[in-house]
């Protein structure tokens, strides 16, 4: 699937329980048009108040939310909701095995589900930390991965040779991100590692897109963490079933609610009353799917604020 992530900002009402995406947008990168990097500047009652030292028991904080692919047996089965127009839902119930009511009750079974992971950026660094140290000595092959030098990347002159030169991973990594001239083609380049793959001749390191990985979350409340406890190479099957999965749309997901919507939701006024105007939508909770027909269905399990930390808009990403 294409579109690794999309990132918006969340509010949360403790007294309400309840959340949403901000309306204030986002505030983009003056060099980088593809690099949001702070809260918009758009009407937004509930940054209003947090900017203003008011905010109560409401909060802010940045979210990635990523698509994945849940590995597993499943079954879609009717639920007793139904939307507003009267279609019912379908839920998403996981296959329980040899003694499977629903296997019982000849309801098709099905191998994996699309779904979107939202992730606070603590939760990012600590999976992008593991993936650097763990999926990039291994090759997309099977084999492993040995670094064995810095080469120029305009002419190809080995800059560092690690078989001659003793350089731990610290110095690499510094290495790799300093400019330096080349005495080959005297041009001033930033080295680019030289890899060297045991099995096969094109050595590609693994990357977070690449495995499969069994994620398991620790911990309660905002005191949580996530453990990556098994991972492999991603399969042929499981690439291929990936590569015929549709993307979710985030923009329109998450796209943001109108101000006094929000204000309402929260129950908070809304200084914004004069300026704003009706939200062509109703706000859609993280566990909302969308079904390749275009029908909307609510997954099993509602949201839980409490299931991740309380990063601020502070964090890096």
């Amino acid at each position: 699937m294409t579109r690794a992530y999309f990132l918006y900002y969340d509010h949360y009402s403790a007294t309400k329980r309840r959340s949403a995406s901000c309306t204030a947008g986002l505030r983009f990168d003056e060099n980088n048009a593809a690099a949001p990097i702070d809260v918009g500047k758009e009407p937004c009652p509930a940054c209003h108040f947090i900017d203003n030292d008011v905010a109560g028991n409401i909060s802010r904080r940045r979210m990635h939310v990523f698509n994945a692919f849940l590995l597993g047996y499943f079954h879609q089965v009717d639920s007793d909701r139904k939307s507003d127009s009267g279609v019912a839902y379908k839920d998403w119930v996981e296959c329980a095995g040899k003694r499977c009511k629903h296997c019982g009750a000849n309801v098709e079974r099905i191998f994996g589900r699309r779904v979107f992971w939202p992730l606070s950026p603590r939760f990012v660094k600590s999976i992008n930390a593991y993936s650097k140290s763990e999926f990039s000595t291994r090759c997309r092959c099977g084999g492993n991965l040995e670094k064995i030098g810095l080469d120029c990347p305009e002419c190809r002159e080995i800059l560092y040779d690690f078989v001659e030169d003793r350089i731990d991973d610290k110095e690499i990594a510094q290495l790799s991100a300093t400019q330096t001239r080349c005495p080959g083609c005297k041009e001033v380049v930033v080295p680019k590692l030289t890899l060297e793959c045991d099995e096969c001749k094109k050595p590609t390191p693994l990357t977070l897109w690449d495995v499969e990985m069994k994620v398991v979350k620790v911990g309660t409340g905002t005191d949580t963490a996530i453990n990556i406890v098994k991972w492999e190479p991603i399969s042929d099957k499981v690439r291929e079933l990936v590569s015929k999965q549709k993307p979710f749309d985030f923009g329109r997901l998450f796209k943001k609610m109108a101000p006094n919507e929000m204000a309402k939701l929260f129950g908070i006024p809304n200084p914004y009353e004069d300026e704003d105007t009706k939200s062509d939508r109703k706000h859609v909770d993280w566990d909302e799917d969308e079904d390749d027909d275009g029908i909307k269905r609510k997954a099993v399990k509602k949201r839980r604020h409490d299931d991740d930390d309380d990063d601020d808009d502070d964090d890096d990403e």
